[in-house]
């Protein structure tokens, strides 16, 4: 019994700091637990309050940013800054011109290994380049044509299958000039290995032209430089300089930077490449839409948005239509995706509504393929645009409506092209400054609204006969 009962309290003894042993335990773990739960939320707030500290620190600093880059360009532009800012541009392009091969204009060059072309140009622009290219192909046979293109203009799509570039480089540059701008257009021509013997550069008032051309150190520089009106970034780069006339067409002009190396153009004909591909895209749109070619008339009647003020009036062209239509004229409606829409609401407003989508191919062809098309068809009527040009590359008769830009220099520079045109006081002279765009834009354009359509179909009727008339 004695030792029955000390046994009991031992085992009592044991039982009750077991029992402690474990609560201390299960404490020690709640608060183990507690405090790393504590841990825990203390961090995510930590957190939380350094991302939004840094969050309002960003827009701060952002709004520092831009009113820092505001204010210096309100500074930057001021009559004062600008002048010292000229001013030292002119000095340290003086410097490093001083410092090119050849400053004074040496012989011409019998043998050229690479030869670099700035193609800053839109699709008419560069189809007006095309008789000058052809010269510098035929004279240097042997050497690597390049042609770099600053921004997607359109002509790149053309350039791509003509025969006489051998290469061809594209570089998205901003609307802005700027250092970063010009260190990435290096960094390109040096991955693309330009190291061009001789540089041609036809004008078009861009800062890159003067800059690369001095960078790139090239023996031979070929240029136009400021005249006519016009005003270039910096001229004596160029040691065969070009100066141009007031009253001379853009073919000519560019004719005048491969005569200024001694080489005598054996022709003034654009060149526009059309294959059997092209062709055969053509012939199949024809047939099915089921077009008659003996009496098919492609309208254009669209423009560039930054353009518009080029776009003949909409009511004028629904007029238009349908008097091509009852003088037995098959009207098609041709340019980008981007003018189907002007199309579409030109035709819904016809008597023509119901064959909408037959003949409306804004779109539906390539650029090459339009081509093909032109080539099919009797005349083209339309607006001063690229298409114009590519008309006048593969023969087609034009009728161009002409508002405030210059046709004496931009017309297509063929025989078959009849130009119509009435002048008013928006009416440019020769560069498209800010000052003439203002104007332009305030102008109600009566140099493209006095243009009537009976104008255009006495043009179409003496220029396109068709066997029905």
């Amino acid at each position: 019994l004695i030792y029955y009962r000390k046994g009991q309290k031992t085992l009592k003894r044991f039982l009750s700091i077991r029992v402690l042993f474990k609560a201390f335990y299960l404490m020690r773990c709640k608060l183990y637990l507690g405090i790393k739960f504590l841990k825990k939320r203390i961090w995510r707030k930590l957190v939380s309050i350094v991302r939004r500290f840094r969050s309002k620190m960003w827009k701060i600093f952002n709004q520092t940013r831009k009113k820092i880059i505001a204010i210096s360009r309100s500074i930057l532009k001021r009559p004062p800054v600008m002048k010292l800012k000229r001013a030292l541009f002119d000095g340290y392009m003086s410097f490093s011109a001083g410092r090119l091969p050849y400053r004074m204009s040496p012989e011409t060059p019998k043998q050229v290994n690479q030869l670099l072309i700035f193609g800053d140009m839109g699709l008419g622009n560069f189809l007006m380049f095309t008789p000058a290219l052809a010269a510098l192909r035929k004279q240097y046979q042997d050497a690597e044509i390049v042609v770099l293109f600053f921004k997607s203009r359109g002509a790149e799509h053309v350039a791509k299958e003509n025969p006489d570039i051998d290469r061809l480089v594209s570089i998205e540059m901003p609307k802005r000039s700027g250092i970063f701008p010009f260190l990435r257009l290096i960094r390109t021509c040096s991955k693309e290995k330009i190291r061009p013997d001789m540089i041609v550069a036809r004008w078009n008032g861009n800062p890159y032209v003067s800059l690369l051309t001095m960078w790139l150190r090239a023996a031979y520089r070929v240029g136009h430089v400021s005249s006519a009106g016009f005003k270039g970034y910096y001229d004596d780069v160029f040691n065969f300089p070009v100066p141009m006339s007031e009253d001379e067409h853009e073919v000519e002009r560019n004719l005048d930077l491969v005569r200024v190396l001694g080489i005598q153009p054996q022709s003034s004909k654009m060149y526009m490449p059309v294959c059997s591909s092209n062709r055969r895209e053509a012939e199949e749109l024809i047939t099915k839409r089921g077009f008659d070619i003996s009496k098919l008339v492609c309208l254009q009647t669209g423009s560039s948005d930054l353009q518009h003020w080029k776009r003949w009036p909409e009511s004028h062209w629904i007029q238009l239509t349908e008097k091509l239509d009852r003088l037995g004229y098959e009207c098609v409606f041709i340019g980008s995706r981007d003018e189907a829409k002007i199309a579409r609401s030109i035709i819904e407003k016809t008597n023509l509504a119901e064959h909408g989508d037959r003949i409306n191919v804004c779109g539906e062809l390539s650029l090459n393929g339009t081509a093909a098309l032109l080539e099919n068809s009797v005349g083209i009527i339309c607006n001063d645009s690229g298409l114009m040009h590519v008309a006048a590359s593969v023969g087609t008769p034009i009728v161009g409506l002409f508002g405030p830009t210059e046709f004496d220099r931009t017309r297509p520079y063929v025989d078959n092209c009849t130009i119509l045109r009435k002048d008013c006081d928006c009416n440019h002279g020769t560069l498209f400054d800010r000052q003439t765009l203002k104007k332009i834009e305030a102008c109600d354009r009566p140099c493209l609204k006095k243009t009537l359509p009976d104008e255009v179909i006495q043009c179409v009727v003496k220029n396109m006969p068709i066997e029905e008339q």
